[in-house]
């Protein structure tokens, strides 16, 4: 970013600070939420991973055989659970700081 002039300093801390305070410019916000979608344990996959298990459990042969075998259950789409946990990395705030609180 600093090098294509969209923002002042090379300063990787900086900018992090900025998006969380969210003073960045919405097309700088929007780059900095893409290039955290790409990495490679981000949130974005690890959530539409979570969201098609269900399609995975129900794509299982031996899933398909059982509930043929039992029309009356439920699809076994409706028996898979998400659930979702936040967790925040990076430098730590002393707890009950307003800083860390709005930052979460």
């Amino acid at each position: 970013l600093f090098h294509e002039g969209r923002i002042e300093q090379p300063n990787s801390h900086e900018l992090y600070k900025s998006f969380m305070k969210r003073k960045l410019r919405e097309e700088l916000v929007i780059e900095v939420r893409l290039w955290a979608a790409m990495r490679t344990q981000s949130v974005a996959k690890t959530v539409v991973g979570a969201l098609q298990c269900a399609r995975a459990l129900a794509s299982l042969p031996k899933m398909k055989q059982y509930y043929a075998q039992f029309p009356e259950k439920r699809n076994p789409e409706d028996h898979a659970e998400l659930i979702l946990a936040h967790q925040t990395f990076g430098f730590r705030a002393p707890e009950g700081s307003p800083e860390n609180d709005e930052a979460v």
